[in-house]
């Protein structure tokens, strides 16, 4: 039985396998990320949009069960902008740097 972590690395392998295979059977290639974003000839394809979205939510849940949660919490608190962090300390009466620091600390 395969572990949490070799399940998703499996749906990720056959989802992008079912992508490649797509694209190959139309003769297309794959949009690039270093080239500018146009529609393709594939956008309506159901079955490479279902495969496109297995493949992004189990990149999703991969990370998720990778990354430790301090480190979580604390790219999550980091994000959050600075006026919304001070005015969300001042309600509850503490410090984000020490709540942030105790977290990854702890």
């Amino acid at each position: 039985m395969a572990t949490p972590l070799g399940a998703l690395s499996n749906l990720l392998s056959s989802g992008i396998a079912k992508i490649e295979t797509t694209y190959a059977k139309h003769g297309v290639t794959f949009p690039s990320i270093d080239e500018p974003f146009h529609p393709g000839p594939l956008d309506g394809d159901e079955a490479l949009s279902e495969a496109v979205d297995l493949v992004i939510a189990t990149a999703a849940q991969l990370v998720a069960l990778v990354k430790p949660p301090p480190r979580t919490l604390a790219e999550s608190g980091m994000s959050v902008s600075d006026c919304g962090c001070r005015w969300s300390c001042r309600w509850i009466d503490t410090d984000c740097i020490s709540i942030i620091s105790q977290i990854l600390f702890w």
